[in-house]
């Protein structure tokens, strides 16, 4: 059994994992192989951290990978394209790197239809899972 602990977005309580180093701590202090990340990207965002580095940091623990968009002032859940991510260089990397899944979290069935169709149109490969 895996474990994967993700990363909680801005809000008003504290919450356990915020950045690349929190969740890295986090895991090397679990120290087990079993115990990984999910990092859910909207959430990242919502800090304004750099998402391309909080990837690289955490690349190596990574289970599964969380998408949705925002504008970075709170967790939105919006489809992909509709907020302000840049997910062309992060699709990158994960397309590069990363053969676990990619989990689409959008509200609504025309909310993952058209996260799909950005996907295609940025030349980002479609969820694998």
């Amino acid at each position: 059994m895996t474990l994967a602990l993700e990363n909680k977005a801005r809000g008003r309580d504290r919450g356990l994992i915020q950045s690349p180093e929190e969740h890295l701590n986090l895991i090397e202090a679990v120290g087990s192989p079993n115990c990984r990340i999910a990092l859910d990207v909207g959430h990242a965002y919502t800090f304004g951290l750099d998402l391309r580095e909080y990837l690289q940091k955490v690349l190596p623990y990574l289970a599964e990978v969380h998408l949705h968009d925002n504008d970075g002032s709170e967790d939105q859940h919006r489809p992909l394209g509709e907020g302000t991510i840049p997910f062309g260089p992060l699709l990158s990397i994960l397309n590069e790197r990363f053969p676990g899944p990619l989990i689409l979290e959008m509200m609504t069935m025309e909310g993952l239809e058209q996260s799909l169709s950005y996907l295609k149109l940025i030349g980002g490969d479609a969820p694998r899972s």
